[in-house]
């Protein structure tokens, strides 16, 4: 499934790369965009560089969030992934973050296969 149109719309307008946790955020979270990257810039990451996984727990914190880690989960790839449909998540390969909504890949790796390396529930604290 792909990115909506309106965070490829504020991305686009901000002109940034190396930010798939910034979308993967505001997907997770329902903020937009623009509330996402302002978080990240104010936890330290710098305009198109990526971040660390460390950082990514702080911003959602920042932004309202807690998250569950997951031990286990079905699918070892982006292609194969399967969580339950009525929560949202954020699954990391080895250097991408991406989001998981309502059971939907919501990335452009769709298809893809990434291997899964960490999966976290994203709930309002």
């Amino acid at each position: 499934m792909a990115i909506p149109q309106s965070i490829l719309a504020e991305k686009k307008a901000i002109q940034d790369t190396n930010d798939c946790t910034v979308i993967a955020v505001a997907i997770a979270t329902g903020k937009t965009y623009k509330e996402a990257h302002e978080a990240f810039r104010l936890s330290g990451r710098r305009p198109k560089r990526g971040c660390t996984i460390w950082m990514v727990e702080k911003v959602l914190a920042r932004l309202g969030f807690r998250v569950e880690k997951l031990k286990s989960w079905r699918g070892k790839t982006c292609a194969t992934l399967l969580l339950p449909r009525q929560d949202n998540y954020i699954a990391f390969t080895v250097d991408h973050a991406l989001a998981v909504k309502f059971g939907l890949l919501k990335d452009w790796t769709d298809g893809r296969r990434h291997r899964i390396t960490e999966v976290w529930k994203v709930l309002a604290k």
